[in-house]
């Protein structure tokens, strides 16, 4: 059986690939490798999610950096809502920089 790629955040797959490697050897499992190998399936999952979150992070910093240039430029071609634009802009910029 070929070594199970473990950058999952499935329990079966963890579950299975603990059984390959210690199911003929259960005298070999103690409460130390029990804590280690759950241990690193939770930071998986840890590691996963804050993947998640950055992505979504992500896509919201660059939708508002389009926000704040699309304001710019409406602002600069027309003057007549310059003002809105000019608010718009600000709060982009404002956001943005609570973000980073």
């Amino acid at each position: 059986m070929d070594k199970a790629n473990l950058n999952t955040i499935d329990g079966t797959v963890w579950a299975k690939e603990f059984m390959r490697l210690f199911g003929e050897r259960r005298h070999e499992i103690d409460e130390a490798l029990m804590i280690g190998w759950f241990c690193n399936s939770i930071m998986r999952g840890f590691d996963e999610a804050t993947r998640r979150e950055q992505e979504q992070l992500d896509r919201a910093k660059a939708a508002l950096e389009d926000i704040a240039l699309r304001a710019v430029r409406i602002r600069e071609e027309k003057a007549v809502v310059g003002i809105e634009a000019f608010y718009i802009e600000q709060i982009a910029k404002q956001v943005l920089k609570e973000m980073a």
